[in-house]
């Protein structure tokens, strides 16, 4: 059995989050007299950021990064060192005078020690090893002044230092001052705590500049810090880590055999990274739900000291106090003293210790081949074929050419429903963005009633399948819009139930009319092990959905090609966030280069970019749902007259499509479209339903408004407004007109209130087709009743309501719209009025609204009793769902996803109720 040692290595670590600079002022003084100290050392713990202090005691930092927490250091020949926290935000940060304490004991101090005896050279090699490390790096740092260090040797090897350590690191470029603290070491374990005060050297010429460099990337990717930012942007695989932990019994203990085969499943187990992150009450401040032991293994190299017998690469453990680890942007930690490290991540110590304002280059691990970079969509529809009016159900499933990869490609999809108007030819007719988590996503689109019937198709792709879409063609899944009189007919349709060994189906009861069902999975893997995963569901009546050959599978429809044929150039970055580009333009419409403040206030986003000398500028990275505005304001001198700026955003061209040649004919036929009366579900009788409120009022209208909707049909006004409310959801029922407010609850689902107008009575009765709400003419993330129960009846200065069709928001604005309009003094700032300043709108990524049993539309029957895109079996292999049974008839579940090991798994289950 074998046991690494571990070690605790203490620094004041600051928070940074670099994003903007600032600078920071003060004046340092004799704490007696209140004379100024000239030439004080004055820097930001842990960087490189410091100056000295003038013939007044005045001082000035440039370029510190905001917002932020740095400790500030102070130290002066004959004087205590001065530590003290300080916030850092934009502009100039003026901290004032601050008095340094004289250092009594110092002052009288005039012993110099000439040698040292061989008793402290022994320690002080012992303290060399332990504080600079025994690599290669650690054999290019030298201790300038060695004489400042007083090292004893007993239970535990202690120093001190009576004058801050100088360091000369050939290894990564830097010369270090390290105020040390408290050191001590013994065999197990060690703790070095101090102040570490960084400057640049300058390198004699390009090869050792470049060298340098490279050192500083690899000592970073040997870092706690690239860990914890690599769990930070879900790039932990991709990054080329792999965490494991104790099973329930030995979560906490250190024991290992001596080749990681036999720990597996018997120690250890793989540790679920995918809910790592958990809420913090400070927005750049992150929390990591580590827990207490995690044993890291780093597969981007190779070492010849092995662990393990039978794992070549590095083998590190982090072990934390409390199973919580805050970091910063950077992965730095903020609470160093309940973190102790061991293994590999240990072997640098100081000589490979980076300044906290180091920034990485940040580029993806070097992955050799480009078609690594592959990735695909496979799409599940809750059913293959749709009417007009219907809603169109979608979960979306990423596959790699690297399953390692998963973390550091994609997270922005796009949706697109194509409608085929030739043989070669078509059309957009909708398009989303969605996030990808965890290589999934889910969607949906509510096709309207005009929709006419035809050949239609569903596409999803990512910005880096554009660079493969010449060899490999974006899959298209074949989704036919039928008449309403017409179904596809079961005489000439053939279809195989196609299901997977690994997943098995149970219903537990036989099922009954008008009741919940109950239905249990049991997933296994190869070896007959349970194993976790995540599922989409849909059931479906069979009776009015035949099964059909062009329904594709999970099975076929994620496998890679075996043969990639790698573009010449990755053209089209990975996104992992909202990107958009755009020009800044002066009103002679020339391009115009300059540094651009970009904020959205109704979203909280704010950062600075560069346009070049023809104005163009590119923003990626940006995480928000809906539509957000953007103002761009110039960064300039300021002039008394400035010149009016433009900006324009470029529109993404859609990826080419390609159908395919010789598309089959379906075979339909005419169906009695008046059955469709008595197909409907009947109402249960648990269904709570209150009296809906119906206001008809005289139409009160603005002319004056300009509203992206068009002209409201309804107009209340601020001074109707009652404060009194808790917030506006309280406030509409009787004084919205054209508004029905109702809770209802839905089968087998909490009860909810729903917001809708009189054109959306005609949907079901468990799911009204709601309102779209909009807060200053933005889309609001959150359900109508979430977005206006948050809302205080007093910020608002209108609410207006459209009835009708609004054809700017598609079908989210299929039933209407209702608009609130906030005063300028509340949480969601309206947009500036200053017309000086270009705006943009950007759409970002759509939100997934949830499904309710009963969704029908034009009186057209229940087609999809169950959709579930986010089914997740447990890692005891089991998992449970329930659906409502509306009538007799046959059904039919599919139930398709992957495994926790990425493995596509799909089975069928058919069921009768007479």
């Amino acid at each position: 059995m074998r046991t690494p040692l571990f070690f605790l290595l203490l620094l004041s670590i600051t928070l940074l989050n670099a994003q903007t600079t600032t600078t920071l002022e003060g004046t340092v003084v004799d704490g007696k007299t209140g004379e100024p100290v000239p030439f004080a050392n004055v820097f930001l713990d842990n960087t490189t950021l410091g100056a000295a202090s003038d013939q007044n005691g005045e001082f000035v930092i440039r370029n510190v990064f905001y917002p932020a927490h740095y400790d500030i250091v102070i130290s002066f020949v004959g004087y205590k060192t001065y530590r003290a926290k300080v916030p850092i935000q934009p502009d100039k940060n003026k901290l004032g005078i601050i008095r340094l304490t004289p250092d009594e004991t110092a002052l009288n101090e005039v012993e110099v020690k000439a040698k040292r005896d061989a008793s402290w050279e022994r320690n002080f090699r012992r303290f060399k090893r332990f504080f600079l490390g025994n690599n290669s790096a650690a054999q290019m740092c030298n201790i300038l002044n060695p004489w400042v260090v007083e090292v004893k040797k007993g239970k535990w090897l202690t120093a001190t230092a009576t004058e801050p350590i100088e360091i000369e690191n050939l290894w990564l470029g830097y010369k270090i001052l390290f105020f040390l603290r408290n050191f001590s070491a013994n065999d197990s374990s060690y703790v070095i705590q101090g102040n570490a005060q960084f400057q640049e050297m300058t390198a004699t010429n390009p090869e050792q500049a470049n060298r340098w460099q490279e050192n500083r990337e690899a000592s970073y990717r040997h870092s706690t810090a690239f860990l914890f930012k690599s769990i930070l942007e879900s790039k932990i695989k991709g990054n080329g880590f792999s965490l494991f932990v104790g099973l329930p019994s030995m979560e906490e203990s250190m024991i290992r055999a001596q080749t990681f085969s036999e720990n597996i499943n018997q120690r250890l187990r793989k540790m679920d990274t995918t809910n790592l992150l958990i809420p913090s009450l400070q927005g750049n401040i992150y929390r990591i739900n580590l827990g207490k032991l995690v044993e890291v293994h780093y597969s981007r190299e190779r070492t010849s000291q092995r662990f393990y017998r039978d794992v070549p690469f590095p083998v590190s453990w982090v072990r934390t106090n409390k199973g919580i680890v805050f970091v910063n942007q950077q992965g730095y930690e903020l609470n160093p003293e309940d973190v102790t490290v061991s293994g590999d991540l240990n072997n640098g110590k100081i000589s490979s210790l980076l300044p906290l304002n180091y920034q990485s280059l940040d580029q993806p691990v070097a992955i050799g081949k480009k078609e690594y970079l592959f990735e695909k969509v496979y799409l599940h529809c809750d059913k293959p074929y749709y009417y007009p009016g219907d809603p169109m159900w979608i979960k979306g499933y990423m596959s790699y050419f690297l399953p390692e990869m998963a973390d550091s490609l994609s997270k922005t999809v796009r949706v697109e429903l194509l409608r085929r108007t030739s043989q070669a030819s078509g059309y957009i007719v909708f398009s989303k963005q969605q996030r990808i988590v965890n290589g999934e996503f889910g969607c949906q689109f509510f096709l309207p009633d005009s929709l006419k019937p035809g050949s239609y198709y569903l596409r999803a792709y990512t910005n880096m399948m554009r660079n493969f879409s010449t060899n490999h063609p974006v899959d298209l899944k074949r989704v036919p819009v039928l008449n309403p009189n017409e179904n596809l007919s079961r005489q000439y349709e053939k279809h195989a139930a196609s299901s997977d060994s690994a997943l098995y189906i149970h219903c537990s009861a036989t099922p009954k009319i008008e009741e919940l069902v109950e239905f249990s999975l049991m997933l296994r893997d190869e070896t007959g092990a349970p194993s976790s995963g995540s599922f989409s569901v849909s059931i479906t009546n069979e009776d009015m959905v035949v099964p059909t050959f062009f329904d594709s599978t999970i099975l076929v429809g994620t496998k890679i090609p075996n043969k990639i044929f790698s573009p010449a150039s990755i053209t089209y970055p990975v996104e992992w966030g909202i990107s958009f580009s755009g020009r800044l333009t002066d009103q002679k419409k020339r391009g115009r280069r300059s540094g651009i403040s970009v904020v959205a206030p109704s979203h909280g986003l704010q950062t600075i970019t560069q346009s070049n000398e023809r104005g163009f500028f590119q923003l990626k990275g940006f995480v928000f749902y809906d539509t957000a505005t953007f103002l761009f304001q110039p960064l300039q001198e300021v002039q008394k007259k400035q010149p009016q700026y433009r900006v324009e955003l470029e529109a993404q061209p859609p990826m080419p499509v390609k159908f395919q040649q010789n598309e089959r004919q379906l075979n339909v036929e005419k169906i009695d479209t008046l059955k469709t009366k008595d197909q409907r579900p009947n109402i249960i009788d648990n269904n709570k339903l209150l009296s809906e409120i119906v206001v008809t009022s005289k139409q009160e209208t603005e002319p004056e408004l300009d509203r992206p909707y068009g002209k409201p049909d309804y107009v209340v006004p601020k001074k109707e407004l009652d404060a009194a409310y808790g917030n506006l959801l309280m406030f509409l029922p009787g004084k919205v007109p054209g508004l029905i407010v109702r809770e209802a609850n839905m089968p087998g689902q909490p009860a909810r209130w729903v917001v809708y107008t009189v054109k959306g009575e005609a949907s079901s009765i468990f799911n009204k087709r709601e309102v779209l709400v909009m807060v200053n003419n933005n889309m609001v993330t959150g359900t109508p009743a979430d977005i206006l129960s948050r809302i205080d009846p007093a910020t608002v200065e209108t609410i207006e309501v459209k009835t009708g069709l609004t054809a700017l928001n598609g079908s989210f604005g299929g039933s209407g719209v209702l608009a609130v309009y906030l005063r300028n003094d509340d949480g969601l700032p309206q947009l500036s009025k200053n017309k000086k300043i270009p705006s943009a709108t950007v759409v970002g990524y759509q939100t997934s609204q949830p499904f309710n049993f009963g969704l029908q539309y034009n009186n057209k029957p229940v087609t999809t009793i169950y959709w579930n895109p986010n089914l997740k079996i447990d890692q005891s292999g089991h998992a449970t769902f329930a659906a409502f049974i509306p009538k007799k008839g046959k059904y039919r579940v599919v139930v398709e996803g992957v495994s926790a090991e990425l493995m596509p798994v799909r089975t069928e289950y058919s069921f009768s109720v007479d």
